[in-house]
């Protein structure tokens, strides 16, 4: 795709002046509300046993203490956010979106 399909397909015009984190939100956004179309609800999203409950079950279920839940930056490691979720379909995105601060918590603060 190139740079203009791309903006195209936001639907930004030549010349906004939109920086590059405006234009990840903008694609977010855009993503999450083509998701809750196909979806049929806004609600659906934050019901019992949706994507996003599992996300946060799983992020808060990760051990600070063991490396492989972590990558070098302090963010969760996708593989075993994925395999606790049981679906490859989780991306860096949706923990980002749930969690938007969070980085390694050191051992002691894990109850």
């Amino acid at each position: 795709m190139s740079n203009r399909e791309f903006y195209q397909a936001l639907g930004i015009k030549k010349g906004d002046p939109l920086t590059l984190m405006q234009i990840i939100q903008i694609a977010q956004m855009r993503t999450e509300r083509e998701n809750r179309r196909r979806l049929g609800s806004d609600k659906a999203v934050n019901q019992p046993g949706s994507l996003d409950q599992a996300i946060v079950r799983a992020v808060n279920s990760l051990d600070p203490a063991n490396d492989h839940h972590w990558t070098a930056a302090g963010l969760p490691a996708m593989k075993p956010i994925a395999e606790i979720v049981g679906s490859a379909t989780v991306r860096r995105v949706h923990i980002a979106r749930l969690f938007p601060d969070l980085s390694r918590p050191s051992a002691e603060d894990k109850p």
